[in-house]
Parts: C-alpha cells; structure tokens; sequence
C-alpha cells in the first residue's frame, strides 16, 4: 500500500538526475556570465580611457565628415561634407566630398562668429544657421555619434550666450570679456 509521502519520495529519486544536470547548467551558466561581465567591464574601461587619449588629427581643433541636410523648395537633400572647425579664429569651414553631374559645385562654405548653432539631443543632429544668409540653414549629422559629439564639444570650448528656444537650446558665439 502506497502513501502520498512514499509516492513524493520515489518521483524525487526518480527525477534526481534531472535536477542534478539542471543545477549542474545553472552553475556554468552563472560562471559564465560572471567572466564575460568582467571581460565587458575591462574592455568598458579600455574604451572610456581610450577617449581621454584622443586629440584631432592636423591644424584644426576638429576635422571629419559631416552629413548635411540642404533644405530646397522640393524636399530636402543629405550630402557627404568634409568639415573642420578652427577654435582660434572660431571658423566652421565645409566642402563637399560629392561630385554632382551636371550641377553646380558648392565649393568651400564657412562659419563664423556669426553663426547660431542648435544641437537637440533627441534629434542627434548639429544645425547651423547664419545670420549673414537669412533664411540659410544646415542640419549636419554623422554615421558615429561620438564623431558629432566631438564637434559639438570642440566648438563648445567658448563662451555661449544660452537661452531656450522650444525643445532645443540655442547657442551663440559670444566674445569672451
């Protein structure tokens, strides 16, 4: 005659090997994820000191490719530039990499101090608009978002007049007093 305490005790023999091989995966599966989480933290670390040791190549504070959106009366179009921006003389300068057939060739464009920045965080785009052209704006974007942070830092270095404008600040150069 079988009792509901002897019925428990033989499915629990019965199902010993199941639970040591479970328990034997939970273990490896532990020490797993515990060695690749200390791989990722050394390598986090290698990477956050990496930035530290970066200096712009050449004579400019910063220099890379920027992607620019042109706004036109018939939609808008975005164009690989190659940008430098020189924070001595507070210069953004951009000239096209894209060969155009048939259209006209922008050449070199340059910003100065007379120039307005925007930079959203949600949009993760640079615009630049000058006061000189009314109406004439960029939205400039990059493939890698440390490349754009890195012009938005270099030309951040300076004395900013801030004030809110909607979502987005706005940022103008100012005179250091």
């Amino acid at each position: 005659m079988f009792t509901f305490y002897h019925e428990g005790y033989e499915l629990a023999h019965e199902f010993e090997p199941y639970k040591q091989q479970l328990q034997f995966n939970l273990q490896n599966t532990r020490n797993n994820f515990v060695s690749t989480k200390q791989e990722v933290e050394k390598l986090m670390k290698r990477i956050r000191s990496a930035d530290q040791d970066y200096k712009p190549p050449g004579q400019w504070t910063m220099e890379g490719f920027l992607y620019v959106q042109e706004k036109r009366p018939l939609g808008c179009n975005w164009t690989r530039h190659y940008c430098t921006y020189e924070k001595g003389s507070k210069t953004f300068t951009m000239s096209n990499t894209e060969n155009k057939s048939g259209g006209k060739q922008d050449g070199k464009k340059k910003f100065d101090k007379e120039t307005e920045k925007y930079y959203s965080a949600l949009e993760k785009h640079l615009n630049l608009s000058s006061k000189k052209k009314e109406g004439y704006l960029l939205e400039a974007d990059t493939q890698i978002d440390k490349e754009r942070q890195l012009f938005y830092d270099a030309s951040l270095e300076y004395v900013f007049k801030i004030q809110e404008v909607q979502e987005k600040k706005k940022f103008e150069f100012v005179e250091p007093e």
